[in-house]
């Protein structure tokens, strides 16, 4: 800690604060007083030495880590207070011949770091002391005999001495005076460097004993205004000097008083920063400062404690220094010693500890709380939080100072509104105007535009599937997506009904699970919990039943035919119909293998092109997309090959089975039996016609996939000789074989 004056005579930075019971002198009544030290740097467990005529105070007291920072925070420039108490003891082991009593201390950290070793001590104070009670009575400062007892000795009034030398009165009754002695007083003045002696010798009366002896200061030396002092000696004849006396203070007045009420018009702590009346302060070390008359006297009392009387310069002006012992809340008045002794105004002031500030609040204007590391589209906040009452905290924002707050005196509690913030991240902090100006933890949330919410997306749950506006879903329960301003709450409301609020994460996004949905259309929107409470765009749905799905219908492509339950077609593509829930999407199954999704219209009815069917067995379902999945009825058929041309292979004689060429001749009345391939058809027994060109035709009866066929059926003869043109026909095709012709004789 280096001295930053040159100037011989102790460390600058050291102040010594000496209390009022030490700082006017140390008498016999003196048990103990609280002495006060301040400097700059000051850190916890640094050790105080404090020299009294080189005799140092043990222990020696020790910073305590509560009223300063710990290492190896080196501290700042703001110079602590740190008080400790001294003894009776401590001073008796001072005591020197001189009657005086001379302080100074140092400091040294943990390791014993010092001071700047040009100046290691604090610059000396020096006070009387008479602990042993030793000195002789003070001189008595009188304008008139007659005034005695009963006249204010500080008080020398210029009117009342009219001109008269000014009386300087030794009572000699203490023992220590003897008959003859001489005494030699002092009096001195402001304003004058050179003091007046003057001397007198003690006498006595054979009937009163040893007298008063009176001392004349001549009036020349009484100076109106002035601040005069009176000391005496006393020596003896051939002993030389006996004792020496206390001294007698006293202001000069050349007119009676004024009897003006004292007035407290200031308190100060040791940075000189002003305590309000019913405020607080850290700093132990306080200075009073008020009016009363010109140089007249007031009297300070802390609650009904005098503190001594304290003269009043020509200004009209007093003070009153003191070091507070002990936190808590302490009332000051001035009795004025003159007049009627009017007393002053109660100022009354709290010395609390010091207390770090904090910040334990954040909210909107709404008086919505924001979180640490929050999020808010408010351009206006108020922060709130505690410190030590009836002192203030600055704000920061950042490192910008943006306001100042009272702690309030009872529930130590301060807040300020902060308005106009930008649009960015903002970081608070509370710093103490008080102490060491301990700061509080940082406080951090982000302003961010007041942006209208949108929803996004809207899913069924559990299944996640995406619903279309003005789609629809069988599930009861939905998931609702969307954006809005970071940080912030949005209202989900399902027509005019509130379902629930969703918070905004850092994102900008939000979502937000909604059940118990009604077989019913259902209109969504966000609506802000923020800013002027804009609201989304409206997206609908309707929730509908979760019927199962039915497969009614299955027709042949392109033909149209309908195809039975079990039938068969020689089709190999298929339309299939049915019914489900609406606007929702089936699954075409044949057998186990996956046909394709389709989507069932806003009726509840679908259909589905099937096409590339093996000629083969099929059996078709459809799936609910939705709900538990329910399977429609199954709908069975045959893909059969496609038709072929029935032929005629051989005619027979019906008789001896003898072949008939075409083209030959043939007796009428004999029966013909036609042999030939046809179509094995896979699920019919059907006509096989061989019809004639003239009257009459065959008929064969083909059973199911049986591929040749003969005609035992005729009807029908020709009447006349003639040749006669036969063609093959598949009655259930249509198709048409080849020709065989017969010339019946």
């Amino acid at each position: 800690l280096k001295d930053r004056l040159t100037d011989p005579g102790g460390h600058s930075e050291l102040k010594l604060l000496l209390p009022d019971e030490i700082k006017n002198g140390v008498g016999a009544d003196f048990v103990s007083a609280e002495v006060c030290v301040a400097y700059p740097y000051c850190r916890a467990y640094d050790v105080i030495s404090l020299k009294c005529n080189g005799e140092l105070l043990e222990p020696k007291p020790k910073v305590n880590p509560n009223l300063a920072p710990q290492p190896p925070n080196p501290g700042d420039e703001t110079p602590i207070t740190i008080c400790f108490t001294v003894t009776r003891a401590f001073l008796d082991k001072a005591k020197r011949q001189d009657k005086k009593l001379h302080f100074s201390y140092t400091v040294t950290d943990q390791i014993g770091n010092g001071p700047d070793t040009d100046a290691p001590w604090s610059p000396v104070q020096s006070v009387d002391e008479d602990l042993d009670g030793t000195r002789l009575p003070m001189p008595i400062l009188l304008e008139r005999k007659e005034d005695y007892p009963g006249d204010d000795a500080s008080i020398i009034d210029l009117e009342k001495l009219a001109g008269n030398p000014l009386l300087l009165v030794v009572i000699t009754k203490d023992n220590r005076f003897a008959v003859g002695d001489e005494i030699v007083a002092t009096y001195t003045t402001t304003g004058q460097t050179d003091p007046v002696v003057v001397r007198g010798k003690v006498e006595e009366d054979p009937f009163i004993g040893k007298l008063p002896c009176f001392l004349e200061v001549p009036n020349d030396k009484v100076f109106a205004g002035s601040k005069v002092t009176a000391v005496y000696e006393v020596h003896r004849p051939n002993v030389g000097l006996v004792g020496n006396s206390s001294t007698a203070n006293a202001t000069v007045t050349d007119a009676p008083p004024i009897d003006l009420r004292p007035e407290i018009t200031s308190v100060t702590d040791s940075q000189n920063k002003e305590i309000p009346n019913n405020g607080g302060t850290v700093d132990p070390q306080v200075k009073l400062s008020g009016t009363a008359t010109p140089l007249q006297r007031v009297e300070v009392f802390e609650g009904n404690t005098s503190k001594g009387k304290w003269p009043v310069n020509a200004a009209s002006e007093w003070t009153y220094e003191t070091t507070l012992s002990g936190i808590g809340t302490r009332t000051f008045t001035a009795k004025a010693d003159y007049g009627t002794g009017q007393i002053s105004a109660d100022r009354t002031f709290t010395l609390s500890n010091a207390l770090t500030p904090a910040i334990d609040s954040v909210k909107d204007s709404g008086g919505v709380e924001i979180p640490d590391n929050g999020y808010t589209s408010d351009t206006t906040i108020k922060l709130s939080g505690t410190a030590t009452p009836r002192l203030e905290v600055e704000i920061y924002d950042g490192a910008v100072a943006i306001g100042t707050a009272q702690v309030n005196g009872n529930t130590g509690r301060w807040e300020l509104e902060v308005p106009g913030l930008s649009l960015t991240t903002h970081s608070f902090k509370a710093k103490a105007l008080y102490g060491t100006g301990a700061e509080s933890e940082i406080r951090t949330l982000t302003v961010v535009a007041a942006t209208a919410p949108t929803l996004t997306s809207v899913r069924g749950s559990p299944s996640g599937i995406e619903i279309a506006q003005n789609g629809t879903t069988v599930e009861t329960a939905v998931t609702l997506y969307g954006a809005a301003a970071k940080g912030q709450k949005v209202e989900i409301f399902d027509g005019a009904i509130s379902r629930e609020i969703a918070d905004v994460n850092g994102s900008g996004t939000w979502s937000r699970l909604v059940t118990g949905l009604a077989v019913a259309s259902h209109s969504f929107k966000a609506k802000a919990l923020y800013g002027t409470g804009a609201e989304s765009e409206i997206r609908t749905l309707t929730v509908v039943a979760a019927t199962a799905p039915t497969l009614t219908s299955v027709r042949g492509s392109p033909s149209g035919i309908e195809i039975a339950q079990n039938g068969a077609t020689v089709e190999t593509a298929v339309t299939l119909y049915g019914a489900a829930a609406k606007g929702q999407k089936v699954e075409i199954f044949d057998g186990s293998i996956s046909r394709g999704i389709v989507d069932v219209n806003g009726s509840g009815t679908w259909t589905r092109l099937v096409t590339g069917l093996a000629v083969a067995s099929h059996s078709f379902t459809a799936k609910a997309l939705y709900g538990n999945a329910p399977v429609s009825n199954a709908r069975t058929f045959t893909v059969a090959p496609p038709f072929t041309r029935p032929t005629i292979v051989r005619v027979a004689r019906a008789d001896n089975g003898v072949t008939i060429p075409s083209g030959s001749n043939h007796p009428r009345g004999v029966s013909v039996i036609f042999y030939g391939d046809c179509y094995p058809h896979p699920t019919k027994k059907r006509q096989i016609i061989v019809q004639g060109s003239n009257v009459g035709y065959f008929v064969g009866y083909p059973s199911i996939n049986q591929s040749s066929y003969d005609t035992r059926t005729h009807s029908g003869w020709p009447t006349d000789a003639q040749f006669s043109t036969y063609q093959v026909r598949d009655n259930e095709s249509g198709l048409t074989g080849n020709t065989w012709t017969i010339n019946w004789i």
